[in-house]
């Protein structure tokens, strides 16, 4: 089976899968997209510049998870969690 990422209209081949994941492991990726897509839906379009003066939109922040890396299936669910939940918190921490 081939898993894909879906970053607005763009689809971007993740791995293949050769056995099933647990489904605890599912919930949870479920769960971090689910809580980006609620902080980019609260968030101002253009967020704080960091201490440098640079930073980016929600959108580039929001693109910046999509990847066009391919990696074993359980590596693949650890990582994207814990790189869209840093791009949740991000969004957060530059939303105030």
């Amino acid at each position: 089976m081939r898993v894909y990422l879906e970053v607005g209209a763009e689809r971007v081949f993740a791995c293949d899968v050769d056995r099933p994941l647990p489904d605890a492991w599912v919930d949870v990726l479920t769960a971090s997209w689910q809580l980006l897509d609620d902080v980019a839906a609260h968030a101002p379009a253009e967020l704080r510049k960091g201490p440098r003066g640079r930073g980016r939109d929600v959108v580039a922040a929001l693109r910046a998870g999509a990847t066009d890396s391919v990696w074993p299936a359980r590596y693949l669910v650890r990582r994207t969690t814990w790189h869209v939940l840093d791009h949740a918190w991000e969004i957060q921490d530059k939303s105030a």
